[in-house]
């Protein structure tokens, strides 16, 4: 992502089958993402209020606070961030490949062996593992994971085999 001044942190990870980068900015901060880089396929919002929407339309994205946004409809768009806020964005490796992602609420059994879970903020517990912000595990399927969230936030995701 391109920025206009240095009031911001960022960290990209590449992982197994997906990235995820977190963005944290100060509110005289605005940034590009991009057609060609643009790979995020869902926003979860942490804090803050940002604008976002997609360049040269009259797109808007809302983002809010504690939900998972899907931005799937964008890739290969360039998209525009300006505002305060601390955002997790989880990105496909390849835009032809398509992932489904929701928060995880309770207890569930896994249905797809392509599927991740990740730790987007506090101490949930999963299985009697406390898991810890952006760690993240691949599930089996099959298996019955049991949930007991403390106050985070679990996302699911699964990748598409098409």
């Amino acid at each position: 992502m391109n920025h206009n001044n240095f009031n911001s942190e960022a960290a990209y990870i590449l992982l197994d089958d997906f990235a995820l980068c977190n963005i944290k900015v100060d509110s005289e901060w605005s940034g590009i993402h991009s057609a060609n880089d643009n790979k995020g396929l869902y926003y979860y919002l942490y804090s803050g209020s940002p604008k976002m929407g997609v360049a040269f339309e009259t797109t808007l994205i809302s983002l809010t606070q504690g939900a998972l946004t899907s931005t799937k409809n964008y890739l290969n768009k360039s998209l525009i961030l300006e505002g305060a806020c601390d955002i997790l964005i989880f990105n496909t490796l390849d835009t032809s490949q398509d992932w489904n992602g929701s928060l995880v609420t309770s207890t569930f059994t896994c249905d797809n062996a392509n599927s991740y879970l990740i730790c987007l903020d506090g101490a949930p517990k999963v299985n009697s593992t406390t898991m810890q912000k952006f760690d993240y595990s691949k599930l089996t399927s099959g298996k019955e994971y049991s949930v007991t969230l403390n106050g985070g936030v679990l996302g699911l995701f699964t990748k598409l085999v098409v």
